[in-house]
């Protein structure tokens, strides 16, 4: 007796169910850290995962407005999103102190939230890129102690792009430890706004780089 041949529509379907199904269990197992626990408990359907979400240290978002980890939770609500992993952003401090001590605050302060909230944010730690030397201390403490889900880069930090040689040792590092990476798009000194003529909302020059 032969199987009777599906329909089309059936087979996409089943298609993307299996494929849907696999990048829900591929997603769970990339997460090391604080964002696997939601997700291997939520059902299937509601398996929705935000890698590009934001905490703000300093109270207020990009646009000067008041941030709460309230609002946070009630955006992912809304949205049906299961967990966020969240980076509080790129450290451009050139004084290798300050940058140090503002990733450090920057990490714990996130991890806090994480901890308080559980499952429903993981963490991309920020480092102090400009300074390699603090960058790879704090790689090893946000990995080890904080125990981050991966590290939040942006694509450049002032004139230096990711490319920049002197950010070998860094990439080293990640790479030994077979870390998590996540880019952020971010706006280069060269190319902004006032100096690009094609840029047209909803296209940004952080989405342009």
């Amino acid at each position: 007796m032969h199987s009777r041949p599906q329909p089309e529509a059936a087979l996409h379907s089943s298609r993307r169910h299996f494929l849907t199904g696999a990048a829900a269990v591929a997603a769970a197992a990339a997460l090391p850290g604080f964002a696997r626990t939601s997700f291997a408990a939520a059902p299937a359907a509601k398996r929705l995962i935000d890698v590009h979400h934001h905490f703000e240290p300093s109270g207020k978002n990009k646009d000067g407005n008041a941030w709460t980890i309230e609002m946070s939770l009630d955006q992912l609500d809304r949205n049906g999103v299961t967990t966020a992993i969240a980076y509080a952003g790129p450290l451009f401090a050139s004084e290798p102190q300050a940058a140090r001590k503002g990733a450090r605050e920057t990490n714990e302060f996130s991890t806090k939230l994480c901890n308080d909230h559980p499952g429903r944010f993981g963490l991309f730690a920020s480092l102090p890129m400009n300074d390699v030397e603090g960058s790879l201390a704090e790689l090893a403490y946000a990995l080890d102690v904080l125990k981050a889900d991966g590290i939040g880069l942006s694509t450049q930090y002032g004139p230096a792009w990711l490319g920049d040689p002197k950010f070998e040792p860094v990439f080293q590092e990640l790479n030994r430890r077979k870390a998590v990476v996540y880019v952020h798009p971010a706006e280069a000194p060269c190319c902004t706004p006032q100096s690009l003529t094609y840029e047209k909302d909803p296209l940004s020059t952080a989405w342009i780089e």
